[in-house]
């Protein structure tokens, strides 16, 4: 319910409704009503899709990220094993 999750911010009500009526007029969101219950939905005709060779690149780049992304993993893995064999480990004082 959007009106109570923003009443916790201290957005009103009428704030609320107001904003949705704009919204409705420009066509960025569309209303479904099922009996008092309406229902928004944002209009994805307005989303821009990338081209393909775009969407290439994109998928490209988040498969290095993610590569990128594991062997920071390992890195840290390996020297959470390294610090802890170091700990366990005894000291001169003891």
């Amino acid at each position: 319910n959007i009106v109570d999750a923003l009443q916790k911010d201290g957005v009103k009500k009428t704030a609320v409704e107001r904003s949705l009526a704009g919204l409705l007029q420009s066509g960025k969101v569309a209303c479904k009503e099922y009996g008092k219950a309406k229902i928004y939905l944002f209009c994805q005709s307005s989303i821009e899709i990338p081209p393909p060779e775009k969407m290439a690149e994109m998928d490209a780049e988040i498969a290095r990220k993610a590569a990128e992304l594991k062997s920071f993993d390992a890195d840290v893995f390996a020297q959470k094993q390294l610090n802890s064999a170091l700990q366990s480990e005894l000291t001169e004082s003891k």
